[in-house]
């Protein structure tokens, strides 16, 4: 299946919309309407994506389930525009619930730099992997003239370092020979802070933040760290699903 670029969200800005025609040009992806809903109510089962793709009659469409859309190389989902503060925790876990996609958030009205020039990552250290995820940020790392930077919020008596961050990311797939990759260690009484002062700076235009399966389906996601950089970045995030080394290895 071609590589595609699902949008969500209604209606779009019209700063969002043109940054989501942009990257499907830069990425030569498709640029597909989704929706995203709940199961039936008091249902445990999580949130059903249905992609509209061409179908099989002139100007058709149908609904691609999440498993299928889990599988189109370099695929990407995208929200249009950031939802509001308060239902953004929300949006974002059910997103992250539906599909093992990666989920872009891009705010409104000022949808960031396009195309992306210094990508920020950020990682604490723990080892982790990408399944899915890792195809598009290959895509877009390949593509895009691309500084990534790992961003590591520096804390007294942290369990892990700056470089125990670095090695993370270059074990997990993403250091290309030819990519320019760097670390910026930031001191911050917490997380979320380091995070969102590495993004200013390093200049980055956008910042793309690993979340773990637990706490894509733990009960605290809106207080994580990873809700506090959604709701003040300055810039699209790319919330990107990881797992443990041994999740994987389960699984397999």
């Amino acid at each position: 299946m071609q590589a595609s670029i699902v949008m969500l969200g209604s209606p779009p800005t019209h700063e969002a919309t043109q940054y989501a025609a942009s990257l499907a040009q830069l990425l030569a992806a498709r640029l597909l309407p989704g929706t995203l809903a709940d199961g039936p109510a008091g249902s445990t089962a999580p949130p059903r994506l249905a992609v509209q793709c061409p179908g099989t009659l002139a100007g058709g469409t149908r609904p691609l389930p999440a498993c299928e859309a889990s599988s189109a190389s370099g695929a990407l989902l995208l929200v249009l525009p950031r939802p509001p503060a308060e239902q953004l925790a929300r949006q974002a876990q059910r997103m992250l619930q539906a599909s093992t996609l990666p989920v872009l958030m891009v705010p409104s009205p000022d949808a960031g730099r396009m195309p992306p020039r210094r990508i920020a990552l950020a990682a604490e250290g723990e080892p982790f992997v990408l399944a899915q995820g890792l195809r598009t940020m290959h895509a877009l790392l390949l593509t895009l003239p691309t500084r990534l930077t790992v961003l590591h919020a520096q804390r007294p008596h942290a369990l892990y370092s700056g470089a125990d961050a670095l090695h993370a990311v270059q074990s997990c797939g993403l250091a290309l020979r030819h990519l320019t990759i760097d670390a910026c260690d930031v001191p911050a009484p917490d997380p979320a802070t380091g995070i969102l002062a590495g993004v200013q700076q390093v200049g980055a235009d956008l910042l793309v933040v690993p979340v773990r399966a637990r706490s894509r389906w733990g009960p605290g996601f809106a207080g994580s760290v990873t809700a506090r950089v959604l709701a003040q970045s300055p810039v699209p995030v790319l919330l990107l699903p990881v797992s443990s080394p041994h999740e994987e290895r389960q699984v397999a």
